[in-house]
């Protein structure tokens, strides 16, 4: 999993292979780019919307006082 800042006209992730992309407008003006990375099960498809869930409700909380990426391999 890779978190990262969004902003207008970024360039598109070539590192990962995006099967699917969901746009989710924040409450404080932000806006959530989830795209799914996930290939060859490695995380049963069934989990995503928990994942989301939970990124969502940090993400409702604002900016981060300090940049994020988290990568998980």
């Amino acid at each position: 999993m890779k978190i990262e800042p969004w902003f207008e006209g970024m360039p598109v992730n070539k590192e990962f292979p995006v099967r699917e992309t969901e746009e989710i407008a924040l409450s404080w003006g932000g806006k959530l780019v989830f795209n799914n990375c996930i290939v060859g099960g490695a995380i049963d498809a069934r989990f995503l919307p928990s994942i989301l869930k939970g990124v969502m409700e940090k993400m409702q909380e604002g900016p981060s006082p300090a940049p994020m990426c988290v990568m998980y391999g």
